[in-house]
């Protein structure tokens, strides 16, 4: 039995010497690379129902890992996806002001240039069609378009979404966000011409490059040119879109141009040669032009919908959609942030859905694509 004595009182009391032992030593973990989302998403610690100024951004404009609306496989807490109808918007803005304004100095009959290349007709109408597709190719590589797909167009987003890359939701979202685009870049035209009274006169005389389908042919030639320019544009966009050469699918985008470039001379004078809803609905609202306008819808939708069902059908062969791009793929479907419209980490290595509501930097080994 232990005493107490004068150097230690109390004989169950560590002495003063002995040293406590150390603790293991653990080897400190890895860093992982950025994944290019925030490290801790807002949602991941806040509780339900708790106030934050951040829940609506981050509901509603961070692209989130296991969210691909540009695959038709949106996560299912979020089928809507404001930031890419956002951006749409933005990119069709600025097709429509480009297609708009170079129409406008190459064809209205006020224009010194119009008068230059009225002498050789054909050039002119071939020239209208590319510059306005070449509007399209600014609006699809700019920020906006880039992290949108660069739709700019009802009739690819219908397409896209018969070949299962875009589900029905983001399609309306798409539409609505195109026309709503078409339809402000027109009437910014229009004001415009109200500061500028020139320039006001150009553009009104060319009906601020309204379609209006030729009274001399019978209504079934304007409606199947439009059904058949509008297939050869989704055709394009496939065939180039679903190469595996990055080379061919960057070229993607820059093709619209030559196409209008090749197809307005035959099509421009039956229907003007809109294959876009979009295009046709903002001056035909801003010059009330709407003879015949129902071509400009049943048309283009027929076109773009024979397409992918031909697809499926193997007509064209194997072509394999991979998302709903026609600019900046790569994403597998996600959408990139808008600045830098890069490609994260996530992107290319997506995590399974169980770790969906986690950061990447939690699970070192995603899972790779089937």
């Amino acid at each position: 039995m232990m005493t107490p004595s004068k150097n230690n009182p109390d004989p169950f009391s560590v002495p003063s010497s002995t040293t406590p032992p150390k603790a293991p030593f653990k080897t400190p973990a890895k860093s992982e690379p950025s994944s290019g989302l925030p490290e801790n998403p807002p949602s991941a610690s806040l509780k339900k129902g708790s106030h934050s100024r951040y829940r609506w951004a981050d509901r509603f404009l961070y692209p989130y890992i296991n969210d691909r609306p540009l695959a038709g496989e949106p996560r299912s807490d979020r089928p809507y996806h404001p930031r890419l109808y956002a951006c749409e918007f933005a990119a069709t803005t600025i097709l429509m002001l480009f297609g708009i304004c170079s129409n406008v100095i190459i064809g209205s009959p006020y224009s010194p240039i119009s008068h230059f290349l009225s002498q050789t007709p054909t050039l002119q109408v071939a020239l209208e069609g590319l510059l306005f597709g070449f509007g399209g190719t600014l609006g699809a590589i700019s920020p906006f378009g880039r992290v949108s797909g660069g739709h700019l167009n009802p009739s690819v987003s219908l397409a896209f979404m018969i070949s299962s890359k875009l589900v029905w939701r983001d399609m309306l979202g798409y539409m609505a966000a195109q026309i709503t685009g078409a339809t402000f870049a027109t009437f910014l035209v229009v004001f415009l011409g109200m500061l500028w009274p020139l320039w006001g006169l150009w553009a009104s005389s060319l009906h601020y490059s309204a379609t209006i389908p030729n009274p001399h042919f019978p209504i079934g030639i304007p409606l199947l040119g439009e059904i058949c320019a509008t297939a050869c544009l989704i055709i394009m966009i496939f065939y180039f879109g679903s190469r595996t050469n990055s080379f061919y699918q960057k070229l993607t985008p820059w093709l619209v141009g030559p196409l209008y470039f090749m197809i307005n001379p035959f099509e421009a004078w039956f229907s003007g040669d809109s294959t876009n809803l979009a295009r046709s609905f903002g001056p035909a609202l801003a010059s009330a032009q709407w003879y015949q306008f129902w071509i400009y819808v049943i048309g283009p939708f027929i076109g773009a919908a024979l397409v992918p069902l031909l697809l499926k059908a193997s007509s064209f062969g194997i072509l394999k959609i991979r998302e709903a791009r026609i600019t900046n793929f790569g994403h597998r479907g996600y959408a990139p942030y808008l600045i830098p419209p890069e490609i994260p980490l996530h992107h290319l290595h997506p995590l399974p859905p169980q770790q969906a509501s986690t950061t990447l930097a939690e699970h070192p080994t995603p899972l790779e694509e089937k």
